[in-house]
């Protein structure tokens, strides 16, 4: 009995046969790994220009949030002040201006009324900042009317 050693193809003994059947699985070619980065170069520019959206709002919301802060804050320092006067105060905070219009409160029927005694007014206070972004807040505070 006669033992034979398996023959091999031609070809390279480490990396198997060689020729027109494993020309392709060679690797990327030039082409392949061209469109392949230019995939992800597109990619990659819509995912950060929905980053850069994502920061804008995320500004506009705490730009809008500080400017509520500041409404609030100068209701709440005013509240306590019943000498206040009809008339505008006006104050800045950062980028934002904010101005107070004290006016008397118009009711349908109005009475005459006399000095010194307590009147309803109306305070209406306006937040701007830059882009012509703006808020307001209106409450009623019953002051001494002259």
């Amino acid at each position: 009995m006669s033992v034979s050693k398996p023959r091999r193809s031609a070809g390279h003994p480490a990396c198997g046969p060689c020729g027109p059947a494993r020309a392709g699985s060679a690797g990327f070619t030039l082409l392949e790994a061209l469109i392949a980065i230019v995939i992800l170069a597109l990619s990659l520019s819509a995912l950060l220009s929905v980053y850069s959206t994502g920061l804008r709002g995320i500004a506009a919301i705490d730009s809008n949030l500080r400017a509520r802060l500041l409404a609030q804050s100068v209701m709440a320092e005013v509240a306590y002040d019943r000498a206040l006067r009809p008339g505008k105060l006006q104050g800045r905070a950062d980028e934002f201006a904010w101005t107070l219009s004290i006016a008397p409160f118009e009711e349908a029927d109005p009475t005459p009324r006399q000095a010194g005694s307590w009147a309803v007014h109306r305070l209406v206070l306006t937040v701007s900042w830059p882009h012509g972004r703006r808020i307001e807040l209106q409450t009623l505070r019953v002051l001494r009317s002259q």
